[in-house]
């Protein structure tokens, strides 16, 4: 933990008070119960305070019901150069020289984007997203490696209207909430909106995989099209649950793509990881071959992701925990095992000779 000696330091370059860093309200632990859009998004400024040579807040669009949808980027670019800060004490002053030291491979450095909440009630996955933006800030130290190789974009939660809908009225409810035209049937599945394999998805507006009138007919299927396009992320991660799974594409299809074999080691580090820490084992393949149902898969954000953005390291990751919404008690076991795996594909990924 470097949050004591870091704090003040990351602070217009000089020295601030503690009371400062601290946010107007106090937020709910999301290790222990899931959060409201409301305490998500102040969540994730209390971050951005704390940290504001670190983390960007960034509002990147508007969901159907107009919530405000916001990523947090994380990225040591962003720090002031140590010669113009005034470190506390010798540990935050080491640390930063660490930082410094790689300043000169900032411009190479790739991004890793993730994405929880697609479906309105996986609430797991959203918690697991805001604690990879706590395990890269308050616990920096101990992943400054993986900082000077990356820059991380995280999406806590992509469905947010779905979510607050499955929260406050039905906890099953998996789409979007826009009415459909010319039908009694609300809601899109996010994960069936993108254009590759669209066709073959669900067309049945009754049923809760259907695909939406068109590809992208989706506000924020469109805002994470954008992301993937503007920010070209060497690394994209989507987290879904809760079938212990860890897959590539494709998921529209049988067929395997150029680099399945990278694709598959990717998976089968964080496999391993999990397995040798906490003793789960995770299933490792294609979605296709996993889920046994390719036609019904089609215009997933994975195969998008790989085929059309062309992302060469693509993984969705379906958590562990036995539920969508995991009981209060096993959420932060959820969390730990969850980043495990997660750290352990963002170090393969560092460790390669050549991405």
């Amino acid at each position: 933990m470097v949050e004591t000696d870091l704090k003040d330091v990351f602070i217009s370059g000089s020295v601030s008070k503690t009371t400062s860093m601290k946010s107007s309200k106090t937020v709910p632990d999301f290790r222990y119960q899931y959060l409201s859009h409301c305490d998500i998004n102040t969540y994730l400024d209390t971050l951005q305070a704390k940290y504001p040579h670190l983390v960007k807040i960034k509002t990147i669009g508007y969901s159907f019901e107009r919530r405000a949808l916001k990523s947090i980027h994380i990225s040591t670019s962003m720090m002031t150069k140590v010669n113009e800060l005034e470190p506390v004490n010798k540990k935050a002053k080491s640390t930063l020289n660490g930082i410094n030291r790689s300043k000169s491979a900032l411009k190479r450095k790739q991004v890793v984007l993730i994405d929880g909440g697609m479906h309105a009630r996986e609430w797991c996955t959203i918690s697991t997203a805001l604690h990879c933006a706590s395990q890269l800030t308050d616990n920096f130290d101990e992943n400054k490696n993986l900082l000077e190789i990356f820059d991380f974009v995280i999406v806590p939660c992509v469905n947010i209207d779905g979510y607050e809908f499955s929260r406050c009225y039905k906890k099953m409810w998996r789409k979007s909430r826009r009415p459909i035209e010319f039908s009694k049937f609300i809601g899109v599945d996010f994960n069936r909106n993108f254009s590759v394999g669209w066709e073959t998805a669900s067309q049945k507006t009754s049923s809760c995989t259907y695909r939406g009138e068109k590809p992208f007919s989706e506000p924020e299927t469109r805002i994470i099209k954008r992301l993937m396009h503007s920010l070209k992320p060497t690394f994209y991660l989507t987290l879904h649950s809760f079938s212990k799974s860890i897959m590539f594409p494709y998921a529209f299809t049988s067929m395997l793509p150029y680099n399945w074999m990278s694709l598959h080691s990717l998976a089968k580090a964080a496999g391993q990881a999990i397995q040798k820490e906490t003793g789960t084992k995770f299933r490792i393949g294609s979605v296709a071959s996993i889920i046994k149902n390719a036609k019904a898969s089609g215009g997933g954000s994975v195969d998008y992701a790989h085929k059309t953005a062309k992302i060469p390291f693509v993984i969705v990751m379906e958590l562990s925990g036995g539920s969508f919404q995991p009981p209060a008690i096993a959420i932060n076991g959820v969390l730990l095992e969850s980043w495990i795996g997660i750290h352990a594909m963002c170090s393969f990924l560092k460790n390669r000779n050549k991405i």
